[in-house]
């Protein structure tokens, strides 16, 4: 099919992708944030396990790191981790959200899922707490500190038969 086919649609709709700047040209650079792409450590510790219970470190770059909103008015103070950007050898992924965190307050709402890797025994099935759903019956706190351009944020959770699931995560301002 070709464009001439859809007639003055399609010219409607690249004129409002171009407006919105999603046809730029290929290589241009879209404005940095403070909330992408940032230096992040984790340290996570899993008790609770027989075969799996230890700590597991992480050095690398957060996808996401920080406040997003979604355009969601119930999301204004929400805070977001999404770890690693490039795969790492102990913490194969880490995934925090809570819809309220602001720096310098804590929370017993919000939803954390951790994937760890043990060297030749591979990989449990990620760690879960729902800590944002009660019916679970998977409590947590959450608390997040910013200073000087550093986010840290600690969460301690029970996941699924009584896991014990404690996160460190300090995202570094941008380099």
């Amino acid at each position: 099919m070709t464009l001439q086919r859809f007639g003055s649609g399609v010219r409607w709709i690249l004129a409002l992708l171009a407006a919105a700047g999603l046809t730029g040209r290929r290589g241009e650079a879209q404005a940095s944030d403070g909330e992408h792409l940032r230096p992040t450590s984790v340290t996570v510790t899993i008790q609770n396990d027989k075969l799996y219970s230890g700590t597991y470190t992480a050095t690398g770059i957060s996808t996401v790191c920080g406040k997003v909103t979604l355009g969601f008015p119930n999301r204004e103070n929400a805070f977001t981790v999404e770890f690693p950007d490039e795969e790492t050898p102990q913490v194969g992924s880490l995934s925090f959200d809570a819809e309220s965190l602001r720096p310098g307050t804590s929370t017993s709402r919000f939803h954390l899922a951790v994937g760890v890797r043990i060297g030749e025994r591979g990989a449990p099935p990620k760690y879960v707490v729902r800590a944002d759903e009660p019916q679970f019956n998977e409590p947590g706190t959450a608390s997040l500190i910013d200073e000087k351009g550093s986010t840290t944020l600690s969460v301690t959770g029970t996941a699924a038969l009584g896991v014990v699931v404690r996160a460190k995560i300090t995202c570094s301002a941008k380099r």
